[in-house]
């Protein structure tokens, strides 16, 4: 399908003008011609398509100004074009204002110049076209809206009206009945949930206790039956009975995180304060896991203890359930490091009104925690699930233990961790500063292997 062209209209006293003008556009457009003002209206009420008029300046009993002030009146869409030969730059601009001109052309025209200024004129009437029907749109579009927001409101205020006086009459009927099933129905869900909440904590302890008792057990028993071993020499029978110890120790704490948690579900743990040098206990600690990297298979691993300031550091605090904390979490920086290093040490900050804490930290370059992790690993039994990596053995107990005994410290526990990066647990205490002259013996003996007991 062509499609049809714009319309225009020309208005000119003299007709070769008109032919002329026909002739070089009418491939372009189709073009209205006309001899005077009231043929051109009498076109133009023919034709309101028509887009854009011409009109000659100049012309008998109707001027082309007084033709186009008309036509802004009551066509003001139609873009409106002057032709002139006057030269006087006043006259023209007076031209222009009276009738409200989109362009004005200068005798003798340009049939390229003169194009443009019609295509011009043109674009100004479709975008005007275009914008007022978007208007009328929008305005019967907001017609419509209200009317449906007045339909709605009555319809809403209706059904609020009903359903009010249904209330009403559900509240006076049934209130009795209501409150007594919402009473019982809390019950039922409360006790549902402490039921499940139970049935699932005690299958997982028993499953994983059971395991973790297991291994230390078969380890102690199979070295001991190598150590009735007659063929055994006292190298062999050495590490046998260094197996046993180390096993025995990692029963020992399993079976002390069991009575811890029992301590702290029945909220029975106390501490005992004493006066100790931090540092004594900080080389305790470091001998101890220098041992216990054999257990691991990691020898590789660097533990650094950083001790800042003076050379002894004496503080009041309860000095076997710190030692606890530190040795929980650096057991578990051993476990999951590799390669690298585990780093271990304190600093004095002031916070909550300027009253001091000691900020221990334990770094290691281990496998990381997922940030997912971070949510629950502190809760018991709660191990952080590491894809990728094998599984590590624990009852999930420690970092729970560690979290309610740096809270009756009355101190804080968190750590920062990238998979594959490592981790810092960070955690504080209340910093009281110990007496030298109190401070009493280390409650920790050492075998002549250098295999710590608990006294």
């Amino acid at each position: 399908m062509i499609p049809s062209k714009d319309k225009i209209l020309y208005i000119d006293d003299e007709n070769e003008n008109l032919v002329g003008f026909k002739y070089v556009f009418k491939k372009q457009y189709t073009v209205f011609t006309a001899l005077s003002a009231a043929e051109g209206w009498r076109i133009l009420d023919e034709n309101p398509e028509i887009k854009v008029i011409l009109t000659d300046q100049r012309m008998p009993n109707v001027s082309g100004i007084q033709f186009l002030e008309k036509v802004a009146m009551q066509y003001p869409d139609i873009c409106r074009i002057i032709v002139t030969a006057y030269t006087d730059v006043q006259e023209i601009i007076e031209a222009i204002n009276k009738g409200k001109i989109y362009q004005f052309i200068k005798k003798p025209w340009d049939k390229d110049e003169v194009k443009i200024i019609i295509d011009n004129a043109i674009s100004s009437y479709n975008l005007k076209a275009d914008n007022q029907r978007l208007l009328n749109s929008l305005k019967d579009s907001n017609l419509k809206l209200e009317e449906m927001n007045r339909n709605l409101e009555i319809a809403v205020i209706k059904r609020t009206k009903e359903i009010e006086l249904k209330n009403i009459q559900l509240e006076e009927n049934g209130l009795n009945l209501e409150r007594l099933v919402r009473q019982r129905t809390l019950e039922l869900e409360v006790a549902k949930q402490k039921a499940e909440e139970s049935d699932r904590l005690k299958s997982a302890f028993l499953s994983n206790i059971s395991h973790e008792i297991r291994t230390p057990m078969n380890a102690i028993m199979g070295f001991s039956e190598l150590l009735l071993c007659d063929k055994c020499n006292p190298d062999e029978k050495m590490e046998f009975k260094q197996q046993i110890i180390a096993n025995s120790q990692a029963l020992l704490r399993i079976i002390d995180d069991i009575i811890d948690i029992s301590q702290i579900e029945a909220d029975q743990i106390d501490l005992n304060s004493s006066d100790f040098d931090l540092h004594v206990l900080f080389d305790e600690l470091h001998k101890s896991f220098e041992e216990e990297k054999k257990t691991y298979g990691r020898k590789n691993i660097i533990i650094i203890p950083e001790k800042p300031g003076d050379p002894n550091l004496y503080i009041t605090t309860d000095r076997l359930r710190l030692h606890q904390i530190l040795s929980n979490l650096m057991s578990n920086a051993l476990k999951f490091t590799e390669e690298g290093q585990v780093t271990y040490g304190y600093k004095i900050i002031n916070k909550d009104k300027n009253k001091p804490f000691l900020q221990f930290h334990i770094q290691d370059t281990g496998i990381g925690i997922p940030s997912d992790a971070h949510s629950y690993i502190f809760d018991r039994f709660r191990k952080a699930d590491i894809t990728n990596h094998k599984l590590f053995s624990g009852t999930g107990l420690g970092l729970f233990i560690c979290k309610n005994l740096i809270d009756k410290f009355g101190g804080e526990l968190w750590l920062e961790s990238e998979v594959g990066k490592g981790t810092t647990f960070y955690f504080t205490i209340p910093f009281i500063p110990g007496n030298k002259k109190t401070t009493k013996k280390n409650p920790y003996i050492y075998s002549k292997d250098d295999v710590m007991f608990y006294s």
